[in-house]
């Protein structure tokens, strides 16, 4: 209590919140419950209290038992599975789309949901002709124009296309880039983070964030929620090119079966008409 400034008065370190828990131990001889303690250090330490009363005289003995840590990894523990129950229903909304064009605008909104993706950046990359393409990018919330598909360069995406491995720089991005002998094109951010895509453990393509202000930075963590949604999208792509190529072979194979067909009524025709002159 000394070292948070608090004297050894209920309401003074835990506030009007303590009044329930005493009202509960007049009535029921105890009671118990988390409450915050109100520290002039700037903290919010969480403590149990624990109040039983006394004979039968108006007097309680109070226990207090500092929960800060426990109550800190219960705070963690539900966020994580707030984080994993989004990320699921973020599976799920990828996997429902099939269709290549809407995909990119797909896979924006929900990284969004966990992200900022303010910023942001989708490249795919076709292995077969060694081209990288740009189905989506966005600054400052706004779609720009689509590019022409480009060979791999030395930027920071072609880095993480390459080496499979996500890749975060905070502070000045250019200067970092450029003293590991990578490229930076356009303007240069103070935070980027990209996340390889990957589909039967080859990049298929990259997901890039940016922040330009100077204020806000990515983290670890969001690196690891970037690439958990990277892969999500990796299989969600993979299986709408699969469905594509699927269409494709079906229309060329419709197309073959349409040409015997018609070559077959024609050789009938002339077969009838050869017999007729004959």
């Amino acid at each position: 209590l000394v070292r948070h400034g608090l004297p050894p008065d209920l309401t003074a370190m835990l506030g009007r919140d303590v009044a329930p828990l005493l009202t509960r131990a007049r009535r029921d001889g105890s009671a118990e419950g988390l409450l915050p303690l109100h520290s002039r250090l700037g903290e919010s330490p969480v403590f149990r209290v624990a109040i039983r009363r006394m004979g039968t005289f108006d007097r309680f003995a109070v226990v207090l038992t500092d929960m800060s840590r426990e109550f800190a990894w219960r705070e963690q523990l539900s966020s994580r599975n707030r984080e994993l129950s989004l990320l699921n229903d973020i599976g799920t909304a990828l996997s429902a789309s099939l269709d290549l064009d809407s995909l990119a605008q797909r896979i924006h909104e929900q990284a969004g949901r966990m992200l900022d993706t303010t910023d942001f950046c989708l490249a795919l990359y076709d292995e077969e002709r060694g081209l990288l393409s740009f189905p989506l990018r966005v600054k400052d919330r706004t779609a720009l124009p689509a590019l022409s598909p480009r060979p791999l360069g030395n930027g920071l995406i072609e880095y993480v296309l390459r080496s499979g491995q996500p890749k975060l720089l905070n502070g000045d991005v250019r200067i970092e880039a450029e003293a590991r002998g990578f490229a930076v094109i356009g303007r240069p951010s103070t935070s980027w983070l990209g996340a390889p895509m990957l589909a039967e453990s080859r990049a298929i393509g990259v997901i890039s964030l940016q922040h330009f202000d100077g204020k806000s930075s990515y983290d670890e963590h969001d690196m690891e929620v970037l690439t958990l949604i990277a892969g999500q999208a990796a299989a969600a792509i993979r299986n709408a090119r699969l469905l594509a190529q699927a269409h494709d072979a079906y229309r060329e194979l419709s197309e073959t079966q349409a040409s015997l067909l018609e070559a077959e009524r024609l050789r009938s025709i002339t077969e009838t008409v050869g017999g007729l002159n004959h």
